[in-house]
């Protein structure tokens, strides 16, 4: 069984582009809003199916682009 993990990038972004992977959705979005700021996209490896439909319902405008691959379409704050 694999273990989720997550990290973001901001490829147009000008200074730090990238971060470590965490096990943890919260401490990968919690890195990207103090080094990366707006405009995220999410990577994940060995997410489970019913925690990405949880994270594309919820309010806080995700997008899934592909399978491994969720990004950040609004600025809305808030926790998942």
């Amino acid at each position: 069984m694999l273990l989720p993990v997550w990290k973001w990038v901001k490829p147009d972004g000008a200074y730090r582009k990238n971060s470590f992977w965490e096990a943890e959705l919260s401490g990968a979005l919690e890195d990207g809003r103090w080094n990366g700021g707006n405009d995220l996209v999410v990577l994940m490896g060995g997410v489970p199916e019913q925690t990405k439909r949880t994270i594309a319902s919820s309010e806080l405008g995700w997008k899934f682009t592909s399978l491994h691959r969720a990004e950040l379409i609004s600025s809305k704050g808030g926790d998942i």
